[in-house]
């Protein structure tokens, strides 16, 4: 091992061969050893007295240890342990490299173990394997990290793959370094059995990263080796923010998701507010004079079950103790406060690993990393005396304890004599659940979960449009028409309310007239537009901050800040000539503070901007040029353009667009962007599907003789689904458009324009095409004569169904033009729905 790859192991912590200091490797290698050659520990029977489960104060809720190694001399492996019986519930012995990486799914039935790079599906509490995969470029935990983790809803598991690169990165504190990189989230669909898809990290070689799930399902993933916590939305396929100086290997998000608690080896402490991606506070957790250079050891943190404290092993005044990975105390933290308050002896021998029960009255203790055999064991011990409870002669590592869910709680088998047999087949899989569609029914708000789910009626004011799910999928916002609008449509003063998707309890933020809504990528966060500026508030209505004279445009992907437009008043039309006027684009914080001016269109302007999105990478503002500030010259559409957000010139996108947001759509890795080129306002003519970069050139992918629109990507960048009918040109409207855009249909093709295939082929129109975040299922719009319908089919066209039978805007809108015409072709169907998947 040569001295450059030594201090660079020094640096990351626990990573087998690659990530880890070359101490804690050994120690680790040595106590993972010994446990998968059945380690037979010295030492009589169980000691201690025990009462049953459901007497004595530990309670009636059956609790579940799951680790490596064994509490007797029988058999390794993983193991499920009732406690504080000792009694083995389930074991898979099929441990084929160290081990190590383990999560549990939402509902407590199945658990996800990482050995080396085969990833396995157990049920819980037998450990019966049910299914599985392969992945060559796991990276190895060896049981001291999170690197992996199951969505909310158990649909996915996401595990971090590296692909390591030739040349060496330098570590933050410049003494240490390690191969750079190409870091990933390899996607594990729970129904399908396989890893179907790869979610890329930015730039920075990761090390040992630790992954979290947030209630809303994003990700939080800690990133040691260059201290920055990332923000992943797997429903985008990409990364959404980052939150920089975060110094720490350890991590625990807490229960509402908002908040992780970063620890280093020195015993200090970080709170990252993961909505304001800011470090909101430092404390040191050691004593004063306590002695920690360093005093923690490498581990799993673990909250209590209620998510109120912390708990943290560490060796105050022991600096021998963590270099071999042992602990002599546990500290609990309050992860309110950040203080500790309490200092839980270890009894009999420094520990190699501890857990919490999830009542936090108790912890599972183990040494392992001993030579002497009266040191080596498993320990219950009570908090926060230490006193011990319960003694086991053998050891555990990586211990995770919970709580038996009702549905498999009750008499359990008695512990197996022998490691349990892999089934030839894996257990049944349930059909995928595909998220929720919030949609207008005659005006009215309703949701439904996809794609058999039950219908449920949110307003019955029939006055509503634009409903948006916020980033945590448990807010609705929409727009109302005022009953006291200024005409029948009610379109020129809507209000805007917010109604939980579940809880209900809908409640007005602005009487309005408001414009564009937007909530935040990353927080329960709103902008929206009025006559007087733009607004940002919470979903609740507080922490609301004003923005005059600003046209709200779009949030950035890390969701810091807003870009938007100014037009600045300088002279009244007279005498038949326009007003003049001078235009701007502008970046913000969405707190108000630090604005930018990023264009100036002079004084006074002959154009002005309109702000169609930020680049993945917030290295950029897109926006469409308002020639003449013509709504007439704007409609046959107009060059699409990116600004440097860091300063610099403009570059041209696309030479002509029209300016609709479902025109454009970003990769899920953020390298490409599908358009819809082209000019006239009539979308059956002069419509084609191109990829481009912002730089580069632009390739036309669509057939001449076609006009496409509404292009989507797959989640995996490789297909683009669109809507493609025969191109009419010439034709201004009526029953000629009509025809034309009945023959709209939903195709495929691959990213290159290769591979073209049509999906649906009915006597109907079909548009809008939208994939599901697994990529198994395309939903799009129907429309026979004035009855506009949502369809669900499998990507390849088979098992199309009904999933809404009617969309509809509000029955007092008596000024809209026909659904079937919008505006020459193009309805804005966002108006009308949103899937939340």
């Amino acid at each position: 091992m040569s001295k450059t790859l030594r201090q660079r192991l020094s640096r990351v912590g626990s990573v087998a061969a690659r990530v880890i200091a070359p101490i804690v490797l050994l120690v680790l290698l040595a106590a993972m050893a010994s446990l998968l050659r059945a380690l037979q520990p010295s030492g009589g029977p169980l000691t201690g007295a025990l009462p049953k489960p459901g007497a004595g104060g530990f309670g009636a809720t059956t609790t579940v240890a799951y680790a490596l190694g064994s509490p007797s001399a029988e058999g390794g492996g993983l193991v499920a342990i009732e406690l504080p019986s000792g009694q083995v519930l389930g074991r898979f012995a099929d441990i084929r490299r160290q081990g190590g990486g383990l999560a549990f799914a939402p509902d407590g039935q199945r658990a996800y173990l990482l050995d080396g790079p085969y990833l396995h599906e157990l049920e819980l509490p037998s450990l019966r394997r049910l299914g599985g995969a392969e992945l060559p470029d796991a990276i190895s935990p060896m049981g001291h990290a999170r690197v992996l983790a199951v969505s909310p809803d158990g649909r996915e598991v996401y595990v971090q793959a590296v692909r390591y690169l030739d040349h060496q990165r330098q570590a933050p504190d410049g003494m240490s370094s390690q191969p750079d990189s190409e870091d990933s989230l390899a996607v594990y669909d729970v129904a399908r059995g396989a890893f179907t898809r790869r979610i890329p990290l930015t730039a920075g070689a990761c090390g040992l990263s630790e992954i979290h799930v947030r209630p809303d399902g994003r990700l939080v993933v800690l990133c040691p080796f260059i201290s920055q916590v990332r923000l992943v939305d797997p429903r985008l396929g990409r990364q959404i923010g980052t939150t920089e100086d975060a110094v720490g290997s350890m991590s625990a998000l807490t229960t509402d998701g908002r908040r992780l608690l970063v620890v280093d080896r020195g015993g200090s402490m970080q709170e990252i507010d993961l909505d304001r991606q800011t470090v909101a506070r430092r404390v040191q957790l050691a004593p004063a004079g306590g002695g920690c250079a360093p005093c923690v050891p490498y581990q799993l943190l673990h909250l209590s079950a209620d998510g109120t404290r912390l708990f943290v092993r560490a060796a105050p005044g022991r600096p021998d103790l963590p270099s071999t990975g042992h602990g002599s105390v546990v500290w609990v933290i309050n992860t309110t406060t950040l203080q500790r308050i309490a200092e839980v002896p270890l009894p009999a021998a420094p520990a190699f690993d501890a857990a919490p029960l999830p009542d936090g009255r108790s912890l599972l203790a183990s040494n392992t990393n001993t030579p002497a055999a009266n040191e080596r064991g498993s320990w219950l011990i009570e908090v926060p005396s230490g006193r011990e409870l319960a003694r086991w002669p053998g050891g555990l590592v990586a211990i995770e304890v919970r709580s038996l869910p009702a549905s498999v709680a009750g008499p359990q088998p008695a512990a197996p004599r022998a490691p349990l047999a892999v089934p030839a087949t894996a257990t049944p899989r349930t059909a995928p659940r595909l998220g929720r569609i919030a949609f207008l029914r005659t005006g009215d708000v309703w949701v439904k979960d996809l794609p058999d789910g039950q219908e449920r009626q949110l307003t019955r004011d029939g006055l509503n449009a634009q409903p948006r799910w916020s980033a945590s999928r448990e807010w609705l916002a929409f727009t109302r028409a005022s009953p006291a609008g200024a005409d029948t449509s009610g379109e020129s003063r809507r209000e805007l309310w917010v109604v939980g998707a579940d809880a209900g309890g809908a409640h007005r933020l602005d009487s309005g007239p408001v414009g564009q809504v937007r909530w935040s990528p990353v927080a329960d966060r709103l902008a929206f537009g009025t006559p007087n500026g733009a607004v940002v508030t919470d979903a609740d209505g507080s922490n609301r901050h004003d923005l005059p004279s600003a046209d709200f445009g779009a949030w950035s992907p890390d969701g810091a800040w807003l870009a938007y437009t100014r037009i600045d008043l300088l002279a009244p039309g007279t005498g038949g000539d326009p007003p003049q006027r001078r235009a701007s684009l502008w970046v913000v914080r969405a707190d108000g503070s630090e604005a930018r001016k990023l264009l100036d269109a002079g004084t006074p302007s002959d154009q002005g901007f309109l702000v169609a999105d930020w680049s993945p990478d917030a290295q950029y503002v897109l926006y469409w040029t308002d020639p003449g500030f013509s709504a007439s010259l704007l409609a046959d559409g107009t060059e699409l353009m990116a600004v440097p957000v860091a300063g610099g010139q403009p570059v041209q996108v696309v030479d002509k667009t029209l300016v609709y947001r479902d025109g454009f759509k970003w990769s899920a890795d953020g390298s490409r962007l599908v358009v819809v080129e082209g000019g006239l306002r009539m979308a059956w003519e002069n419509k084609a599907i191109a990829v481009t970069t912002i730089g580069g050139s632009l390739r036309r992918l669509s057939d001449p003789a076609r006009a496409d629109v509404h292009p989507a990507w797959s989640p995996d960048g490789r297909w683009i689904a669109y809507s493609s009918g025969p191109a009419a040109p010439g034709v201004g409207g009526g029953d000629d458009a009509r025809r034309a855009l009945a023959q709209r249909r939903i195709w495929v093709m691959q990213a290159d324009g290769s591979a073209k295939r049509q999906l649906t082929n009915t006597d109907k129109r079909d548009e809008w095409p939208r994939w599901s975040a697994d990529g198994s299922h395309i939903v799009f719009v129907r429309l026979a004569d004035e009855r506009a319908q949502l369809w669900l089919m499998r990507t390849d066209g088979a098992d199309a169904r009904l999933v809404v039978d009617d969309l509809t805007n509000a029955a007092t809108s008596t000024t809209q033009p026909p659904l079937w015409f919008g505006f020459y072709g193009s309805t804005d169907w966002s108006r009308l729905f949103d899937w939340m998947d």
